[in-house]
């Protein structure tokens, strides 16, 4: 027989919070104890078998799951996946007979989009000096006098965020043709020049960024496992009666996204679509995209994007 001891020693023991043993050991029925009460043989070995038995999973609407005892996998956190805001698309992964099977939620939501955000900015590079965005933001971080682990690390992480965007934009700037041309006419023995411009229609990227967040940097098609995603106007962005938010777009991986620009990915109103290649064999008969709950597309874009394709045929 084991010495007793107390919850506070028993939670340093194991690795986790007082609180959150506490509740434990009032889920397994060991009732009644504080931080400094006693745990002996008996209690310990309810509280084992309580842990050891298989929890209820629990699924929402994407059919991702979890047991209803989960806490968030990050070291710091100890939020209880069932009491947060679960309703997010944690992904799918191929299994054995082809079927996408959705995976299992580990993390809460603002430790899930924070590394799906991560994991993104690990992939991205600068168009000029090819680094990845998480080095030059580390790097930019420490330059201006940031130290990882101190508070403020994060506040000098989100400025370098703002001058990574500042030199994207200013590359796109100098390098992206100019939205002018300049016509040269004589008029009375004089060169005149004459500046024609040509309206170009906004873009909002940030709506951009959070419908990809929405749908965890994965493609909407169903099936579709590629995390290279890009927001697709589902209605042309250049056509007057177009407009740039997330009601006219899918997040979607450069291959749908080619396909359906090329006319080549017939999209109904349902989600459902066939998909052809180049030489107009059909390579996807049964295509669907699909919804998170808080993406609402407005189907009068899809047939009027029908309507503007079918004209282009």
């Amino acid at each position: 027989m084991s010495a007793p001891v107390t919850v506070k020693r028993f939670a340093e023991q194991i690795g986790v919070s007082e609180d959150r043993l506490l509740q434990q050991l009032y889920n397994a029925g060991v009732l009644d104890k504080t931080i400094d009460g006693d745990l002996d043989d008996a209690d310990r070995t309810r509280l084992l078998y309580y842990l050891r038995r298989k929890s209820t999973k629990i699924y929402n609407s994407f059919g991702n799951w979890w047991y209803e005892d989960d806490v968030c996998r990050e070291l710091t956190c100890d939020t209880l996946i069932n009491d947060c805001d679960n309703k997010y698309n944690a992904g799918t992964s191929p299994s054995a007979n082809g079927i996408a099977k959705p995976l299992r939620i580990y993390r809460c939501p603002d430790h899930y989009y924070s590394n799906s955000k991560r994991l993104t900015d690990m992939r991205e590079t600068h168009p000029i000096t090819g680094q990845r965005k998480q080095n030059y933001k580390q790097s930019k971080a420490f330059q201006l006098g940031g130290k990882r682990g101190e508070p403020d690390w994060q506040d000098y992480l989100d400025r370098t965020e703002i001058m990574w965007n500042e030199e994207i934009k200013g590359h796109l700037l100098n390098t992206v043709p100019a939205k002018e041309c300049f016509n040269w006419v004589d008029s009375q023995k004089e060169s005149v020049i004459r500046l024609v411009t040509s309206p170009v229609k906004s873009r909002d990227k940030t709506q951009y960024d959070k419908l990809k967040e929405l749908y965890n940097y994965t493609c909407q098609v169903e099936s579709c496992h590629e995390t290279e995603v890009e927001f697709a106007h589902i209605l042309k962005h250049s056509l007057p009666n177009s407009v740039d938010n997330p009601t006219n777009g899918w997040c979607i991986c450069r291959n749908h996204h080619k396909a359906y620009d090329s006319n080549r990915m017939i999209v109904e109103v349902s989600g459902d679509f066939v998909r052809y290649d180049v030489h107009g064999n059909i390579i996807e008969r049964h295509g669907r995209i699909i919804y998170n709950d808080l993406h609402k597309v407005n189907p009068m874009f899809i047939t009027l994007a029908r309507e503007h394709h079918d004209r282009e045929k």
